[in-house]
């Protein structure tokens, strides 16, 4: 189920219906449906579409190869070109004879954003192609998924009522994600439970997968954050608390993710499934359990 980004998907359509070569960058969190974004741009595109999901794979220039090769040499089968460098090479070629959106999600896992940085820079006057991507940190235009609000969130939810709406969107917040995973069969109070409050639930193991992601020392961003659980805390008290870590670091960090907040009073969680899971779970997992 596809629920709002009118708007994004309103100026991705502007800038892909403009002559000439265009790049866009999808950005945002784990499960802000940046996916599902690209595949609504893929199923409104008029023209020829090329698309490749990018993983953590040797694999991938194999996998690209033919993905490039089935679009542009439909009679050749099993072609491999011979570095990242000579496919691109040849399909920047290609996009100065003929127009076509190209697809990269997740290009980090190519581990060659530089050379098709180079690409564009060099070709970016002659060629006719649109290029979208997510996760790299280059772009022409950038277009970012952040949570949705209420009124959007709650239309994964629509038969339940007023207060039990405002109960689900006040802990999974608006990751559309969490949101699609609700089961209107159950009650709210029952999608909470199995969603969020379970041994071995969605949310633990979201949780514990984005810091993993962020940091090595997950155990010190756990402290961090259950500290914080207790109530907004200063600088001061917080680097007092902390006082064997670089606080500074993890503090940093947490905020760039968008799971800590700060305000005059002294940093706090924002992001609501953290919220959620931090004051009510994590220092509760034995009792739980």
């Amino acid at each position: 189920m596809f629920i709002g980004r009118d708007r994004e998907l309103k100026e991705i359509k502007y800038h892909l219906s403009t002559p000439g070569f265009e790049c866009i960058f999808i950005h945002g969190q784990r499960h802000m449906g940046k996916t599902s974004l690209i595949d609504r741009i893929i199923n409104n595109y008029g023209s020829k579409v090329n698309r490749y999901e990018c993983i953590l794979s040797y694999a991938n220039l194999d996998n690209l190869s033919k993905c490039v090769t089935d679009y542009f040499l439909e009679d050749i089968e099993n072609y491999v070109f011979d570095s990242y460098k000579s496919l691109f090479q040849y399909v920047f070629d290609k996009s100065t004879e003929e127009s076509f959106l190209l697809v990269l999600d997740n290009i980090n896992a190519l581990g060659c954003a530089d050379l098709i940085q180079e690409f564009i820079i060099k070709y970016r006057n002659r060629s006719k192609m649109k290029l979208v991507m997510s996760d790299c940190s280059f772009t022409d235009y950038l277009i970012r998924l952040d949570e949705l609000d209420y009124e959007t969130a709650s239309q994964f939810y629509p038969e339940y009522s007023l207060s039990d709406r405002l109960k689900i969107y006040s802990i999974f917040g608006g990751n559309p994600f969490f949101n699609s995973l609700t089961d209107s069969d159950k009650t709210a109070d029952e999608n909470i439970i199995e969603l969020a409050v379970k041994k071995d639930s969605y949310l633990e193991y979201e949780v514990n997968i984005i810091l993993q992601h962020e940091s090595r020392n997950v155990s010190v961003m756990n402290s961090i954050l259950s500290f914080l659980a207790l109530g907004n805390r200063r600088y001061s008290e917080i680097e007092e608390y902390f006082s064997d870590y670089r606080v500074d670091y993890y503090l940093k960090k947490l905020t760039e993710m968008e799971i800590i907040g700060k305000s005059k009073i002294g940093y706090f969680i924002e992001n609501k499934l953290f919220s959620f899971y931090y004051h009510y779970e994590f220092n509760n997992l034995v009792l739980r359990n």
